[in-house]
Formats: C-alpha cells, sequence, structure tokens
C-alpha cells in the first residue's frame, strides 16, 4: 500500500500540479486511516468504518470529502 500511495503522490505532484500543502494533507489522511483502520485490505465496508471513525473523531462531512 505504501508503495501505491507514493506513486500516487508523485502522479498527484507532477502530473496534476498540486500543491505540497495539498499533498501533506494526504499524507495526513494516510496516517489517520492507518490509526482508526487496523484491516490490512481495504474494500468499502472499510472505508465506511474509516468515514465513521473521522466523523466520531469531530470531523465534519465537508472535511472528509475533501
Amino acid at each position: 500500500m505504501e508503495k501505491l500511495f507514493n506513486d500516487f503522490l508523485l502522479e498527484k505532484e507532477y502530473v496534476n500540479g498540486l500543491s505540497k500543502v495539498t499533498l501533506k494533507g494526504y499524507r495526513v489522511t494516510l496516517r489517520t486511516f492507518k490509526r482508526i483502520v487496523k484491516e490490512p485490505s481495504i474494500n468499502r465496508e472499510v472505508f465506511f468504518e474509516f468515514v465513521k471513525g473521522m466523523m466520531d473523531e469531530g470531523l465534519q462531512k465537508k472535511t472528509i470529502n475533501t
């Protein structure tokens, strides 16, 4: 998963021209994901568990959807 995520970040930086701040936000989100979700694989159920965990921590839907 780490390699795929790093490849994703490289593409977003160099192909899509995203800012360093946006890329940092993606890294923070991945750390949050790893902290909330203990499953080694990602599927629909795991994703919703992650979203629920972020909402339980007080994040607003607008922030989560970003």
